[in-house]
């Protein structure tokens, strides 16, 4: 419980940073490759200003070539990532795109009034907890006029 306290503190500090011990840091481009889905957890959801993305259950890939997807439902399912794969590819030609740098990944998106978004990225590289394990991901949402985080979502990787 004292890690989870020391980690929430870390948050609402300093929201990309989340190595106050050794429980994690910036994730090398290859450990976010691939099909991820948005862990429901209390504490990071009492720290939201926002909800930009309001549905509950969540789905996320990243891809080499620097493409990124997202969708959203009200319904909770184990979808595939033959799935994924298959959703996401109807939007190719509309895909945002994802730059990783260091602990920021920026997110652009090609056809909205506002396309950018900046984040604060990391990865645990340790279990913490029941519900934050090793290799899951935290997202700090950055709001524009002045970086603080607003969002925050915990994502784990689909296998």
């Amino acid at each position: 419980m004292q890690k989870i306290k020391i980690f929430i503190l870390c948050l609402g500090i300093f929201p990309t940073l989340i190595f106050c011990s050794d429980i994690g840091g910036a994730p090398k481009h290859s450990e976010i490759i691939g099909f991820w889905k948005m862990v429901n957890n209390e504490n990071l959801k009492s720290k939201n200003r926002v909800n930009p993305w309001p549905l509950p259950y969540q789905w996320f890939a990243f891809y080499k070539n620097g493409n990124f997807y997202s969708m959203m439902s009200s319904k909770d399912e184990n979808i595939s990532i033959k799935d994924l794969k298959e959703t996401f590819s109807i939007f190719k030609k509309e895909a945002p795109t994802y730059n990783l740098k260091g602990q920021f990944i920026s997110i652009k998106y090609p056809n909205l009034k506002n396309p950018y978004q900046l984040w604060g990225i990391n990865i645990f590289r340790k279990d913490v907890s029941k519900n934050i394990k090793k290799g899951d991901l935290v997202m700090s949402l950055a709001r524009a006029k002045d970086g603080k985080a607003i969002y925050y979502r915990l994502m784990r990787r689909i296998k």
